[in-house]
């Protein structure tokens, strides 16, 4: 038998547990070569249940959204939502309310959408929505050409009323600096919703 030393190696390039846990469609991608083997496939579905619900239990994601500990979960920033408008006057509520929007696409067109808003005052026609990655991915039917903040901006420009506020998702910053973000941005809408009378 002759052996070879090997010069060099390559790096394993595959996704940590914390990338998985901010998003986890990273955990559905399984090489080729194992989707061939069913008993491999059963196992990595086993597997895939066990991690997800240990790490729902350790880092209690609530049910629809992505978080981490860092990061400020859908739930979290709907719930500062709520508490913001009631302060500044505005009745929200969780009611689906169904627009039509035009989404850009990379060819610099633009595509129809019908989208949900997420809360509404009905009576002062005013609504507010986060625009999270799974929002996204089903505007496009893959991965979005945008980040989600640049991609909300966009949206909110094609609207004609101007009484929503679409915010984006950022999970590039911490926790504290979403709600911070959050924030600022809620009041800059309010303050413009107070100068037009609406409340």
């Amino acid at each position: 038998m002759h052996v070879k030393a090997i010069r060099t190696i390559r790096t394993a390039r595959y996704p940590t547990r914390d990338q998985v846990a901010s998003n986890p469609r990273l955990a559905s991608l399984t090489p080729r070569i194992w989707q061939a083997n069913r008993h491999v496939v059963v196992a990595l579905g086993a597997i895939g249940i066990a991690a997800s619900l240990s790490l729902a239990q350790e880092k209690r994601i609530i049910p629809g959204d992505i978080a981490s500990p860092s990061l400020l979960s859908e739930g979290e920033a709907l719930a500062i939502i709520r508490a913001e408008a009631k302060k500044a006057g505005l009745n929200l509520l969780h009611k689906a309310k169904r627009i039509s929007i035009n989404i850009p696409l990379r060819t610099g067109k633009t595509a129809t959408r019908t989208y949900s808003l997420d809360e509404t005052d009905v009576k002062k026609g005013v609504s507010i929505d986060i625009l999270t990655y799974e929002d996204a991915y089903r505007l496009y039917g893959q991965d979005p050409p945008f980040e989600t903040p640049t991609l909300a901006k966009k949206i909110r420009k094609s609207i004609a009323t101007k009484r929503v506020l679409i915010i984006g998702d950022d999970h590039s910053l911490s926790s504290v600096n979403q709600k911070k973000m959050l924030r600022k941005q809620l009041g800059e809408f309010f303050k413009w919703l107070k100068a037009q009378g609406v409340i």
